[in-house]
């Protein structure tokens, strides 16, 4: 039987492989992903579109009149048409920013139209307002304040739009498995034979989650509202003791570390991969609702139930604000919670611990899974150990209260093993043991101190000559100096040193120094030196005392008020020291008269009030109480619980940020509302970890609580205002992230280098290019991430025990090339050991399609069915080689005529040609002016279809969405270059000054508006304008001033580094507008330091228009070139040398060009008659040379002379003319040349593969013109394994 444990690596991976996630960064450029915060609002709307409503359509007011928009353009039909649409009147066009309107803002009276929509990048569609009751629509129709803004509203990460938002513009390369993607994620319904293979139900641990079943109506309305109910399902208030303010003490004592997570106290510091506490710091006010059932124990603790006085505690409510049934869960706190008015001490003084802190009374919690009680066999079995659940639900936020949802975070978490029935029937001992740094807030602290008065512990006292061991510092105390301070567990005497020390010894040498913090070191050597690391903690038991240490407030003229009080006898006897743990009191004490009045000793009793006399150490916490407290009536001696919020998870989906183990808030997180009065659901997941388990059986899990209650902002503002929740479910999750290492099988364990999932440069990663090429055989290595809600920024930790024990599966999958699907009628498990393998034939982008299912194990870690399942799409990019070729070169044929780099080409295709026609109009190009956007399954098919276009034709190219993009140059970082950056310093100066017109127009251009429209630096490098690599008062003069060079005239650039220098509180000011990214700076180190950016995709080179022109119809017999430059083409024919002066030279009547042209008859010469019928014999043809009638214009071809009877005289020629050569290297098939390098004849190697006779190997590929094949439902290019044979023939060739 496997073992339910935390995770183990195990054998997982790939043998010599480094496996990464396919979607890490918002921005990598090798995946083709460019999903940044700050750009991916450029992307996420496409356009505006309008519409007019058809006549007859009533206004939408109720009052039964039609709208009537005048109808001069044929545009009253209900379509809604782009604002740039030519058929708009020109006022509707003016609504376009350049950007599709999408960034118009939509405060304006849009004329004459009905409604208004935005198109998003995933094709949804967001109304954006409507003209209601008239044809305008008026500033307030609209519902959205941009068309940009609408689609953000709409967009949630992991959707189909943000992906299609991507700013890239490339194919997103990794796996994706987005949310819309996998709506029945948790409902799998296909038919699979094998009934293993059935979904789960997942059930809601919550009971009545929605409230809509009520158990008591009218519930305490006296105190929660007329409105109040109580519902089904054992819902209950907490009554938990607190984390940093602990009455209790026994085992279950939060020790002194774990309190430090809380933002109250002074010493927090948040837990690393993970969030901060807030709620469970003070003990709960818990109501005893049940009173009537149970009236003993609540007495014990107050006069009557807290639940009948109006504590504003949380209520359930019906409410026209509800979501579901009207009727849903409220909290509500206003700026008078904790001021109650009340009878009752003890409920005074538990309330008086701590101010805030609304989630005492604003919470509600749920026992939702009951340990498995064997013997009895009682109890729930349905989770097994580190499993993991999600917490889902609705909330909403009204403006009540206050318009800060700052002050409106809710928390929710599952605390583990605790009784929420314990304050009905127990009873603890409370000691007043406070833990952490926040006092409590007691009335009777003596009014010279603060109620937060405290200090911290220092190093053990030691004195040099000036107070030396013999002499003691009054009367009475000891001499030793070991005698004095809180080091063990038996000193009684301490010294505490004033807020302010001045000359202390009074020896007019050494001064005493303040720190930076404004807190004071007092200086007691007499070496006119400061302090060491040990004398400066000479006499001062508690050093460092803030200001308000023996003051009453800030402002107090301290000197005398402080004298007197430590003068006069008895100042403090009887008042008590909590140091950590332990109370002291304090007996008596006295001034050192020697050493000025701000320095006092003081004899305490060690351990009262219960406490135990400890050793303490350097760094504690110290708290000041009056004489009149009373360590045993806090709030009586006695307490409900002892118990404390423990929310320990592991793998939380928000704040684990992929890092395993546990945390201390793994199963807790806080949301607020992103506006207000708008419904929004908030979910996230978390793992069990070994604290869950069942102590006596490791196979089950212990007792389970929800709870929902009040949160904080982290400057611990507190909870107020009013917040509505409703529908609250807690369901097994077992939610994961699939994903996977693709790479080229070379062999047995042998692997290509290159990821699948990224784009290479041929020339900049030519080993990873290599390894990526067609054809190849793939292999997929699938496994599954933890669920994380983030999409990018960290890496994900995996899920290694599942997935090695076979609890996941591979199903249907479609390998995206037009193979037959896989594994659909039985899904394949994957484990460690388990790789899935497919051969791509050719190259492309391609989309893998197909389902990871996750089984839930029994106790056994046997399957019992499908608990969950992703569906996925998988991009991967095969870069081309020699997949797509002619079938001489092994391939299987090719889908557009393969021309991957510069070659010689003869011919070419023309604009009639079927091959141009056809992927012209397959991409949507009807004319120049026409085209229509034709979906392709494919971004990479319509990737080929272009570039195999482009290389004929690349006046298209502004039609090429896909193909641009991929021959743009990609950077490893968004950062500009080096080069950009210093170009951009001109963009920073004033320009304006300089200009002339607005000189003289007297017009100011330093005011903050215009100023605000300049572009404005954002790296040091930009900062530093004199280049010495720091950032200081000389850079922000220059912004200023400029120097003998160059003048910057930016007065907002040199204000605000003089505030970030200086390190004032509010940099920015209110007086200059500057970047949102300015606002995070505090001080000059928080400028971002430039890191220059380098090319690693230099883009596509698609061989643009080398394709070739046609030639027309034409013979060719020979094609040859040569590498010496120009060949003559006389030469070429057979002409000699010692003939170049007559057949080269036009003006000589031998020149080779001077031949007759196609249709001059060959009878056109001297001594034939042109009759009606034909030619004919003159009776005088042997009286003439029969030279051609245009004797000056034509010489070739050199024909015999005909006789009389019609035939020809054998060598003899007019004028005894030179006829060409009758042979020459033109007509030599076998003609050879050193400088020959290619000779391409009509002799063929295989079809339309002819020979060359140069001896080089350079074969002639011949190609027609011919229709290229597309999928009819997917538009995926075809291939083909010939265009048809080319004819070849030396029938009436040429010579």
């Amino acid at each position: 039987m496997s073992e339910f444990k935390t995770e183990e690596v195990g054998n997982f991976g790939v043998p010599g492989v480094s496996i990464e996630q396919t979607l890490l960064n918002s921005y990598d450029p090798y995946s083709g992903i460019d999903l940044r915060d700050e750009v991916i609002n450029q992307n996420v709307c496409i356009r505006l579109e309008a519409s007019r409503a058809p006549d007859g359509v009533l206004e939408l007011d109720g009052s039964g009149q039609d709208f009537n928009f005048p109808d001069t353009d044929g545009l009253n039909d209900g379509v809604f048409r782009s604002v740039d649409n030519p058929l708009w009147p020109d006022y509707i066009g003016d609504y376009d920013d350049g950007n599709g309107g999408c960034q118009t803002t939509l405060n304006f009276i849009a004329q004459q139209v009905f409604e208004v929509r935005a198109v998003c990048a995933d094709g949804s569609m967001v109304l954006l307002g409507n003209s209601y009751d008239d044809q305008n629509i008026q500033p307030n129709d609209w519902f959205y304040e941009s068309g940009e803004q609408a689609c953000l509203s709409t967009m949630k990460q992991n959707s189909n739009l943000f992906f299609a938002s991507d700013n890239d513009k490339r194919q997103t390369l990794g796996l994706i498995s987005s949310d819309d993607l996998n709506i029945t994620e948790d409902n799998f319904t296909d038919n699979i034979s094998d009934l293993l293979f059935t979904q789960i139900p997942k059930e809601n641990f919550i009971t009545n989650g929605s409230g809509r079943l009520v158990q008591e109506n009218l519930y305490e309305t006296s105190t929660l509202g007329q409105s109040s109910y109580k519902p089904l399902g054992s819902w209950t208030y907490l009554g938990l003791d607190g984390v940093g303010i602990h009455l209790t003490q026994n085992e279950t004592a939060p020790g002194t570390e774990t309190p430090k997570k809380w933002i109250q106290s002074d010493e927090y510091s948040q837990e690393s991969n993970s969030t901060y506490g807030y709620a469970g710091w003070a003990p709960y006010i818990y109501p005893f609702e049940d009173h009537e059932l149970n009236s003993s124990n609540y007495q014990t603790f107050f006069n009557s139930p807290p639940i009948q006085k109006n504590l504003q505690w949380a209520s359930w409510v019906r409410d026209n604000e509800c979501f579901s049934f009207g009727k849903c869960l409220r909290f509500y706190a206003d700026s008078n919670y904790g001021s109650i008015s009340s009878n009752d001490n003890r409920l005074s003084e538990l309330f008086g611990l701590i101010d805030g802190n609304q989630y005492r009374t604003n919470n509600q919690a749920q026992k939702i899974y009951s340990i498995f009680d064997e013997d009895n066999q009682t109890g729930d079995t349905t989770l097994n150990p580190y499993s993991s659940l999600e917490v889902k639900f609705k909330m909403k936020t009204t403006t009540r209260e206050s318009t800060d949802l700052n002050t409106k975070f809710i928390e929710t978490g599952i605390i583990r093993n605790i009784d929420l029935n314990n304050p009905k029937y127990k009873v603890y001992d409370a000691d007043f043991v406070l833990f952490g740094s926040t006092a409590p807030s007691i009335n009777t602290f003596l009014n010279h101190w603060t109620t937060t008065t405290h200090q911290n512990v220092a190093n053990e006292a030691d004195w040099d000559s000036e107070m030396s061991d013999t002499i003691p510092p009054v009367s009475g105390a000891p001499s030793n100096a070991a005698n004095y301070g809180l080091h063990n567990d038996t000193n009684q005497w301490i010294i505490i040193g004033a807020y302010r020390g001045g000359d202390l010894d009074q020896d007019d040498e050494t001064e005493d120094t303040m720190d930076t913090d404004g807190e004071w070191n007092l200086n007691m050597d007499d070496d006119a030196g400061y302090d060491d690391d040990d004398e400066s903690h000479n006499f001062i038991q508690f050093k460092n005392f803030r200001s308000n240490l023996f003051r009453e407030n800030s402002s107090q003229n301290t000197h005398d008020e402080i004298k007197n009080l430590l003068d006069t006898a008895g100042t403090f006897n009887n008042y008590y020291l909590q140091v950590g743990s332990e109370m002291l009191k304090i007996i008596s004490h006295r001034v050192n008269e020697d050493y000025y009045p701000e320095l006092a000793v003081f004899k305490v009793q060690r351990g009262v009030g219960g406490t135990t006399a400890v050793a303490h150490s350097s760094g504690e916490t110290v708290r000041f109480y009056s004489e009149n407290y009373d360590l045993d009536q806090l709030i009586g001696d006695k307490f409900y619980e002892t118990n404390y919020q423990d929310l320990k998870a592991a793998y939380n989906s928000i704040t684990s940020t992929g890092v395993t183990g546990n945390k201390s808030f793994g199963s807790m997180n806080r949301f607020r509302n992103s506006e207000f009065n708008k419904w929004e659901e908030f979910s996230y997941t978390f793992n069990l970890v070994g604290d869950h388990v069942h102590p006596d059986d490791l196979t089950n899990v212990r007792n389970l609580n929800f709870v929902i209650q009040t949160s904080s902002d982290e400057d611990n503002n507190g909870f107020h205002g009013e917040v509505f929740i409703d529908d609250i479910e807690v369901k097994e999750s077992y939610k994961f992230t699939p994903d996977v290492d693709v790479r080229k099988k070379k062999g047995p364990n042998e692997y290509g280098i290159a990821d699948l999932t990224k784009y290479y440069d041929k020339d900049l990663q030519p080993n990873e290019y290599e390894d990526s090429t067609a054809p190849l055989e793939a292999q997929f290595y699938f496994y599954p991430r933890y669920n994380y809600n983030d999409t990018f920024g960290f890496q994900k930790a995996i899920i290694h025990n599942d997935f090695r024990q076979g609890m996941f599966y591979i199903y249907d999958v479609d390998w995206g090339d037009g193979s037959p699907k896989e594994f659909e009628s039985e899904p394949i498990r994957i484990d460690e050991e388990t790789s899935l393998y497919h051969t791509y034939e050719t190259n492309g982008i391609f989309e893998v399609t197909g389902t990871m299912i996750r089984m839930k194990p029994d106790k056994n870690h046997n399957p019992l069915g499908i608990i969950h399942h992703r569906k996925f799409q998988l991009f991967i990019n095969i870069n081309e080689k020699l997949d797509e070729d002619f079938l001489y070169f092994g391939t299987n044929g090719f889908s557009f005529i393969p021309f991957r780099n510069t070659l010689p080409v003869v011919g070419g295709y023309g604009e009639q040609s079927i091959y141009y026609k056809s992927i012209k109009r397959q991409l949507g190009l009807i004319s120049d002016d026409l085209s229509i956007n034709t979906e392709f399954k494919s971004i990479g098919d319509r990737l080929k279809t272009e570039i195999a276009l482009d290389k004929m034709d690349s006046s298209f190219n502004s039609n090429f969405n896909v193909l641009r993009e991929y021959q743009k140059q990609r950077f490893s970082s968004a950062d500009a270059t080096s080069d950009e950056l210093q170009t951009q310093l001109n963009y920073f100066k004033n320009f304006a000054n300089d200009d002339p017109d607005i000189i003289e127009s007297g017009l100011s251009v330093m005011t903050p508006e215009y100023l605000s429209t300049l572009d404005f630096p954002q790296y040091v490098q930009e900062f530093d304008l004199n280049g010495d690599g720091v950032i200081d008062f000389n850079d922000a003069s220059l912004w200023a001033e400029g120097d003998e060079y160059e003048n910057f005239d930016r007065p907002d650039v040199s204000d605000l580094l003089y505030n970030l220098i200086a390190e004032v509180d509010n940099p920015t000011g209110d007086y200059y507008t500057y970047p949102d990214y300015v606002y995070n700076w505090s001080s000059v180190d928080d400028i971002p330091t430039f890191i220059e950016s380098e090319v690693i995709y230099n883009g596509i080179k698609t061989n643009s228009e080398e394709l070739g022109k046609t030639i027309g119809d034409a013979d060719i017999t020979n094609i040859r070139y040569f590498n010496t430059g120009s060949k003559s083409i006389w030469e070429m024919i057979g002409f000699e040398q010692d003939d170049f002066n007559q057949v080269g030279n036009p003006n000589e009547p031998r020149y080779w060009k001077k031949i007759i042209p196609k249709g001059y008859s060959i009878f056109e010469r001297e001594g034939i008659i042109s009759t009606e019928d034909g030619y004919i014999i003159s009776n005088y043809i042997n009286q003439t040379e029969q030279n051609w009638y245009e004797s000056d214009l034509y010489y070739y071809p050199v024909l015999p002379k005909y006789s009389s009877d019609g035939k020809f005289i054998f060598n003899e020629y007019p004028n005894d003319k030179i006829r060409f050569p009758e042979t020459g290297p033109i007509t030599d098939e076998g003609y050879f040349d050193n400088n020959l390098k290619i000779s391409i004849t009509t002799d063929t190697v295989e079809t339309n593969v002819l020979n060359d006779k140069s001896g080089n190997n350079n074969y002639g590929f011949s190609f027609n013109d011919y229709k290229p094949k597309f999928n009819q439902e997917t538009l995926q290019p075809q291939k083909v394994k010939s265009t048809g044979n080319t004819r070849v023939s030396k029938f009436r060739g040429a010579f």
